[in-house]
């Protein structure tokens, strides 16, 4: 279309870069239009990696897509260090780098940096967070309750905050009473033992990585002796017997 009205270029080069302008002419004279400016952007981005949340110990993979004159050159980057193939991470010279097995230490800040013969583009940064799941380093431990005392069970897990709890007695998940305190903290408390308290005690600890139950505690109930009938008092002449009872 160079004696038209439409010029079209195809396969852009940086050779095309310039200004252009149009002649017309016709019986009566001519007249050329104003300069168009024409620039070649050397690569574009098309598809920009995403923000990741992975679990500990999953796999992870960042992604890209670059249009430009080839060949491309790939980099990827975290926290603005050049990342290398190694035991764990895949592609670290491709538009597509994978991660295996999940560390803490790689949460971070990713981008990939491309360059050709014309240029170099660095992608948006992709933040990816690595949740732990939660770790009993405490579970509740077997104990002996004595009736009407106070009692209390103990657990901690570790893991990504924040972090949620569950008491259970048995399969019956417990909820905060007059008596039971805390059923939805790693400690739990009980009021004013009674012998229906005694079972196997555990707690389910969660967040957004997962939930772990405890190790389970086993809770007796021991009850104090106590007199229900105590005993009486009675005259006795010399020389009789006599029986006291008490129960």
């Amino acid at each position: 279309g160079a004696t038209s009205n439409l010029l079209s270029i195809s396969s852009i080069t940086p050779a095309d870069v310039g200004r252009y302008s149009v002649l017309i002419t016709n019986a009566t004279g001519s007249v050329t239009s104003s300069n168009a400016l024409l620039s070649v952007i050397p690569l574009l981005l098309t598809l920009q990696p995403s923000n990741t949340t992975a679990i500990l110990g999953s796999n992870v993979t960042f992604n890209a897509a670059v249009a430009g004159a080839t060949p491309l050159f790939y980099q990827w980057q975290k926290d603005g260090q050049d990342l290398a193939d190694g035991a764990r991470i895949f592609g670290a010279q491709s538009n597509i780098v994978a991660i295996t097995v999940a560390e803490t230490n790689d949460a971070g800040a990713y981008r990939l940096v491309v360059t050709n013969a014309y240029g170099a583009v660095t992608s948006e940064v992709a933040m990816l967070s690595v949740l732990v799941p939660p770790t009993f380093v405490l579970s509740p431990t077997n104990q002996t309750w004595i009736a009407g005392s106070s009692a209390a069970l103990f657990s901690l897990a570790t893991g990504t905050e924040p972090m949620s709890y569950q008491w259970y007695r048995d399969t019956t998940q417990l909820a905060d009473d007059a008596r039971f305190w805390y059923t939805t903290t790693s400690n739990l408390i009980v009021y004013g033992v009674l012998s229906s308290d005694a079972g196997s005690y555990s707690v389910v600890a969660s967040n957004a990585a997962g939930s772990v139950t405890s190790a389970v505690a086993v809770v007796t109930v021991i009850t104090p002796p106590t007199f229900t009938a105590q005993p009486k008092g009675y005259s006795v002449p010399v020389g009789m017997p006599v029986a006291l009872t008490a129960y």
